[in-house]
């Protein structure tokens, strides 16, 4: 069975953000969203993810379309 990493067809990282029942602020958060074919049939996963690796995450996208 091939990894993973043969399989990913797309990786980027979105903002998303919620307002629970009761409240006026939304709470905003990272989700790395990661886009596989298994199968042939394609499917998402989405994890949500820090400031941090989100900013690594873009940095990375970045780097890798100037190359």
């Amino acid at each position: 069975m091939d990894n993973l990493l043969s399989k990913l067809t797309r990786l980027h990282v979105e903002e998303r953000s919620f307002t629970p029942d009761g409240q006026t602020s939304p709470i905003k958060f990272n989700v790395a969203v990661l886009t596989i074919q298994i199968n042939g049939q394609p499917r998402t996963i989405e994890l949500k993810i820090s400031k941090d690796k989100s900013l690594v995450l873009e940095l990375a996208d970045t780097i890798d379309r100037t190359l």
